[in-house]
Parts: structure tokens; C-alpha cells; sequence
């Protein structure tokens, strides 16, 4: 799960009201997919396009919903997800001169709406747009998300194409679940489920097609709005959250320094002293990865411990067991039986 720092990076409010408009039909309703949020019904509705609130609080209310509504409500709050929905970012994308510039905008600040996932793109016959989750939630919850999430980037893309993407295709990291022909419902394009990586793919052909509402002053300054939410996102109150955002979705190998001040865009002195700031290294967070990840790959039976040391990006078994020893004061294979022993 994620930590404490991740679960304070700011989100929209406006998503969270959404959520709460579309399920919470009744008082009892909205009262359960609010509990644990720290929310009231009536300071939820009220909040205005500025407010936000942290990813912490919108994972609970995704988990709440989850409990109370049957599988598929992503793709239920999904068709609620127009461009305008998603503000400056919409304004942004459909604005753009063409869709290839569209596209990069997507790519590069969606993350600052919706902090959970991580865009990037390769072109070879065509065009694709993966998304890689920044946390590990339980896999309902990532379906929901990822539901909601493929149709706000169909809608997107949509303004700015002007047209139906019913040439583009969408890619789902898990099996179809019973619901599928509602995917075939409402999104535009074929669905491939059960793939490596998540994603939406379109044909390069489409990259240099003018946006039908483009608009350079409006462009330009939705643009300049969303660089500045991104560098607020860098400051010494979130950067720790931002290195653990990217920590978090490596996988089992920590990334190095200098792949998370690219995703940054910092140098590393100004990474170096904004963690400094807070009292934190890189190192020290990058340590407390591994440490948290060890410990869940170790709870997975299937694995031996030589098998984990090597996902967690140890060449030699015998160096992870010594830091192994180093965070816990034992022997990874004695932390397991006493895991074991205490189940």
C-alpha cells in the first residue's frame, strides 16, 4: 500500500464531489462512501473548482464504493468524465494546435489531477499511451480506477480529434471480468484484455491532425497553469510524496537518482536539497522502499528468498540478507518463519 506521503498529494475535488453526486442517492449512501474520509456530505458538494483534497481520501471513498456497489462503477463514473470534467487539463488538450501536442499535454500532466497513475508514450506502427500504476492498491480498486481512467482519456482525445476513436484501441492489465460488454459499450475502440500494461493506442496517422477547437492564447495559457501546479507539486511540501509517487511504481527494482529527477524535471542538487529540506535523502527513501517491498514479497509463499533478493534488484542473494539484517536485525528466512508463526 502506499505510504503516508503519497496518500497527501493533492487531488481535485471536483472528482470526489462527482463520485459522491453519481452514488450517494440517499443520506445512508452517501454517508458510507464517505466514512474514514473525514468529509461531511455537505462540504463535499460545496466545494468549489480550486478546492482540493488529498489521494488518501479519494482511495478510501474508491474502496467505501467498492463495498457498496457491484464491480463496474468505474466505467458508470467513467461516462460522467467529459473533457470539461477534468479542467485546465481538458482546456489544454482540446485547445492544442494538433493532436500529437494534445497528446503531450495528457502525458505530461495528468498526474498532476489524478496522482495514482503515470503516463509515457512510444510510437512504432502506432501510436501508444501506457499507463503505469504509482501505488499498489488492491486490484478492484485498480480496475475501477482504470475504468473511469481509459474513458476521461477517450474523452479527451475525443475533443481533440473532433471525431469517435473507433480506430485507436485500449489495453487492460487483467482478465475480462463478467461486466466485458459494457467495455464494448461505451468505449469507442476494441478492448485487449489480460496485457502486459495498460494503455490506449491510436494510429500515427491521426498525430498531425489540427484540433478542431485550437486555440494558441488559450492553449498557452491553460499550459502555463498546469506548469505551475507541477512545480508547486516539486516544493518542499510534496517532493517527498513525488519520490515515493515514483518509488512506488518501479516495480520491485528501485529506480536510480537520475531516472527520478527526469520524471522530476529537477537537477539532482535541487532534488538533493528539497529532500534535505525535509529532513529526508534519496537514499533513505529509496531504503525504505526496498524495505517495505521485502517485506510483501517475502509474505508470498511461492517465492524463495533468493527469488525475492533478485526482484528487489540484489545481483548477490548474500547482499540483500545483510541489509535485510540491516532493517529488521534478522535473517530474511527468520522473518518469514516468524511471519509464519505469527499468522
Amino acid at each position: 500500500m502506499a505510504g503516508r506521503a503519497i496518500e497527501a498529494l493533492p487531488m481535485p475535488a471536483a472528482y470526489f464531489r462527482l463520485v459522491l453526486r453519481r452514488f450517494g442517492t440517499t443520506p445512508e449512501r452517501a454517508r458510507r462512501i464517505l466514512e474514514g474520509t473525514g468529509i461531511e456530505p455537505q462540504d463535499a458538494m460545496a466545494a468549489g473548482p480550486d478546492d482540493v483534497i488529498e489521494l488518501g481520501q479519494q482511495l478510501r471513498q474508491a474502496r467505501n464504493l467498492s463495498e457498496l456497489v457491484a464491480p463496474g462503477w468505474g466505467l458508470e463514473l467513467g461516462r460522467s468524465l467529459e473533457g470539461a470534467a477534468h479542467g485546465l487539463l481538458g482546456v489544454a488538450a482540446a485547445s492544442a494546435p494538433d493532436l500529437a501536442q494534445a497528446l503531450a499535454v495528457i502525458e505530461r500532466f495528468a498526474y498532476v489531477r489524478a496522482p495514482y497513475f503515470r503516463l509515457s508514450t512510444d510510437v512504432d506502427r502506432r501510436f501508444r499511451l501506457r499507463i503505469e500504476p504509482q501505488l499498489r492498491v488492491e486490484p478492484e480498486i485498480w480496475s475501477a480506477l482504470l475504468e473511469a481512467l481509459l474513458l476521461s482519456i477517450q474523452a479527451l482525445v475525443e475533443s481533440a480529434l473532433g471525431r469517435s476513436m473507433d480506430e485507436g484501441g485500449f489495453h487492460v492489465d487483467y482478465a475480462a471480468p463478467p461486466y466485458a460488454d459494457r467495455y464494448a459499450e461505451l468505449l469507442h475502440a476494441p478492448v485487449r484484455f489480460g496485457e502486459p500494461t495498460a494503455g490506449v493506442s491510436i494510429p500515427t496517422a491521426w498525430l498531425p491532425l489540427p484540433c478542431p477547437f485550437s486555440d494558441a492564447a488559450l492553449h498557452r495559457g491553460a499550459v502555463e497553469r498546469l506548469e505551475s501546479a507541477e512545480r508547486g507539486l516539486q516544493g518542499p511540501e510534496f517532493i517527498v510524496a513525488q519520490v515515493e509517487r515514483i518509488l512506488e511504481g518501479s516495480g520491485e527494482r528501485a529506480p536510480g537518482v537520475d531516472e527520478v529527477v527526469a520524471q522530476l524535471r529537477l537537477s539532482r542538487r535541487t532534488l538533493v536539497r528539497r529532500l534535505e529540506q525535509c529532513g529526508t535523502s534519496f537514499r533513505e527513501l529509496a531504503d525504505g522502499y526496498r524495505r517495505r517491498r521485502a517485506t510483501e514479497l517475502l509474505a508470498d509463499p511461492t517465492l524463495t528468498v533468493t527469488e525475492v533478493a533478485y526482484r528487489l534488484g540484489y545481483n548477490e542473494p548474500a547482499n540483500f540478507g545483510r541489509a535485510f539484517r540491516r532493517w529488521f536485525g534478522t535473517s530474511p528466512r527468520r522473518y518469514r518463519e516468524q511471519q509464519g508463526s505469527a499468522g
